[in-house]
């Protein structure tokens, strides 16, 4: 979780995207790779503009959440997001939001109270990937 506020925050991010990319690259296929991209442009761009818009006090920003197929429906995910949440409260967090997409389970932040604040339709070479999203809550 980060506020952004911290310019070694801005370079950690930069140094994991950068990463991952590679990563993704040696492990993907070059058609899930373009994907790959293509949700990551989209996304970046969606966090961007919610960044600089909407709400005035500091936004918190849910970088990575995600809980193994094999650990689903068990109660897992809702116990991370519980001590995310008590975490952000005890930094005097306000506001938070993530970017997902379609692969991810959408209706899990629903049924946590967050909220759609935007969307966009992932688009690369003709090929539709489907649709990126923020989704922001209140503390």
């Amino acid at each position: 979780c980060s506020n952004g506020e911290d310019p070694e925050d801005k370079q950690k991010w930069i140094e994991l995207e950068n990463a991952s990319t590679i990563t993704a690259k040696k492990l993907l296929s070059p058609k899930d790779f373009e994907g790959y991209e293509a949700v990551g442009t989209v996304e970046s761009n969606l966090i961007h503009k919610y960044w600089n818009e909407g709400v005035k006090t500091p936004k918190w920003e849910i970088t990575l959440f995600c809980v193994s197929p094999a650990a689903q429906g068990k109660g897992v995910g809702g116990m991370l997001f519980s001590y995310m949440l008590n975490f952000l409260k005890e930094q005097g967090a306000k506001h938070y939001f993530l970017a997902t997409d379609d692969d991810c389970d959408i209706s899990f932040y629903q049924h946590s109270g967050l909220t759609c604040k935007d969307e966009a339709p992932v688009k690369a070479n003709g090929q539709n990937f489907g649709f990126a999203y923020i989704y922001a809550g209140d503390l």
